[in-house]
């Protein structure tokens, strides 16, 4: 009895950590964004967790532009990233399993985005 109550706490606690790990915004992106009138950019997007707390960057055309107020609110992710001085772009978009979908803003453009979680090293 002894045995089964340690093997199901083990599987327990094993279960609660990597659920804890597996947020679904960490990972590195590749990612597009439109403005509906013909500019289209790729853009990295890199998520980390640090004990719960996310960060990242956005890498365009070798500028890297840290996360501001990354936050996952159920599958909805939310950040901005400061740009210039009359421009934070807010991000918000909704990540299904290995892909993410969404909107950005600024008071200079706004538009559409897509992206897709590159592969884990194995």
């Amino acid at each position: 009895m002894r045995y089964m109550s340690g093997v199901l706490l083990w599987v327990v606690l094993s279960c609660a950590v990597g659920q804890a790990q597996q947020n679904p915004a960490v990972g590195k992106w590749d990612c597009t964004s439109d403005d509906g009138h013909g500019a289209v950019v790729r853009w990295m997007l890199t998520v980390d967790s640090d004990q719960g707390k996310l960060a990242g960057t956005i890498v365009q055309s070798g500028l890297a532009m840290p996360l501001i107020d990354p936050r996952l609110e159920g599958a909805v992710f939310r950040f901005k990233t400061f740009v210039n001085p009359n421009c934070t772009i807010s991000f918000q978009v909704t990540i299904k399993e290995n892909s993410l979908e969404g909107t950005f803003s600024c008071p200079e453009v706004s538009g559409t985005l897509k992206g897709f979680r590159q592969p884990s090293p194995s």
